[in-house]
Formats: C-alpha cells, structure tokens, sequence
C-alpha cells in the first residue's frame, strides 16, 4: 500500500527529518546532549555490573536501562518539535529516579513497587513511601520533577505556546503554526537541567564502589554538569 500522508510512515519520517535538522544547526549542542546520555549510560552499565551478584541491588540497578531510555526519547521528542509528548516523559524520568532511590535504600519495597496498583491500600502505601528525600540531592530532585509536572502532565500547551505563525491557507482563512527554535531550545535546557539533577540523585557516589573507573565516570559526570550549567544558565 502506497504511503500517504499523515501516516505512521510519514510522520516517522517526518520527526526523523526535525531530529536531523536539528542535530545538524546545533552540532556544539548535539555533542553535548550525547555525551550526557554517553556518559549516564556507562554509570549504569557499570552500576548494574557491579551489583549482578546482589539480588537486593540488581533489581533497582537494571531499572536505571529503563530511566535512561526515558531520557533518550523525551530528548528525541523534543528535538522533533514535538515539546508536550517530550516533557510527559521527561515527568516518567522523575518519578522513576525517586521509585529507584528508594527501592536502592529500602530493596524490600520492590515488592510494593510492583503491586502498588493492585488495591487502594496498596497505592497509597505507595504513595506514602516512595518520596523525595530532604537531602540537598532530594530537594534539587524534587524541584526539577515539579517544574516538569508543570509542563509535563498539567500543560498540553507546551508545543503551541511555542509556536508562531509560518504560513497561511486558503486565501489566509488558515494560519499554519510552527514550534520556534526558542521553544526547542527552552525545553531542551530543561532536560539537561533534569538529567543533572535526576542523575545527581539517584547515583548515590557515596554508595558505590571505589574504582578507579567509577572514580573516573564520577568526574566526568560533574565535568558535564558543570558544562550544562552554561546551557542552563541561558533560559
């Protein structure tokens, strides 16, 4: 069957297409959000490595595979223009990095974790003990993940807000509206202030072993906060 337009197949290619404009007019930016997701990856590649033999640690560790594919594709939605459906799960990434932390210092609330939505006591079991602690880590946390709920969840508006006016149809009776750059560029900042945060938090350095490469990895990371911070600093 032919493609027409409007399909999935168009529209995948479509969003393709802004990811790649985007990447190319920005090559400074694109290294670094790379290297933002290069680098997390690798903590978590080797968090999960290092805790295979704990049955307690391993269960939250191989949950961070899951964190880490929210923050590459709220990312991928974001640079296709498409600012709401990248911030809903940049708000998944949040609520994720607080389940994760608290499964990581409680392992036995995995199990509550995984049945939370079995009955109303249950979820609110959960929601009583899965919380952002007060922790200078917790509290940067829990103010990125309110700034996200605000666009995230309880917008809808984000895309539109940040549109202007492009063209006109229909002898100007239409007006055809695209996301400005600015609007691109406002929510990506508040990925990378997100991921800094988020990541900040629920890798606990305090906690994990002493090697070299994770000293390595632990110096890196805060190299790039301190580069996002540049990118933050902009709004």
């Amino acid at each position: 069957m032919k493609d027409s337009e409007g399909s999935i197949f168009s529209e995948s290619l479509n969003r393709h297409q802004h990811v790649k404009d985007f990447c190319e007019k920005n090559i400074e930016l694109n290294e670094f959000l790379n290297l933002c997701l290069n680098v997390s990856w690798a903590i978590t590649s080797k968090i999960i490595e290092s805790n295979k033999e704990n049955k307690e640690l391993l269960w939250p560790s191989l949950m961070l595979q899951t964190l880490h594919g929210y923050f590459r594709n709220s990312l991928i939605f974001l640079m296709s223009n498409s600012l709401d459906e990248g911030m809903a799960i940049l708000r998944m990434a949040a609520e994720l990095t607080r389940d994760i932390k608290c499964i990581f210092e409680n392992p036995n609330l995995s199990d509550l974790w995984l049945k939370r939505d079995d009955d109303d006591l249950k979820r609110a079991s959960y929601r009583k003990k899965f919380k952002f602690t007060n922790s200078v880590e917790g509290k940067a946390a829990f103010k990125a993940y309110k700034l996200i709920c605000k666009f995230g969840v309880h917008g809808h508006l984000t895309s539109q807000i940040a549109c202007k006016p492009e063209s006109t149809l229909l002898n100007d009776e239409y007006v055809v509206l695209k996301v400005t750059d600015e609007g691109v560029f406002q929510n990506i900042r508040i990925w990378i202030a997100s991921l800094m945060y988020l990541y900040s938090y629920v890798f606990d350095w305090n906690k994990l072993p002493k090697t070299s490469e994770f000293e390595e990895l632990h110096k890196y990371f805060f190299s790039l906060m301190r580069t996002g911070e540049k990118y933050v600093s902009n709004s």
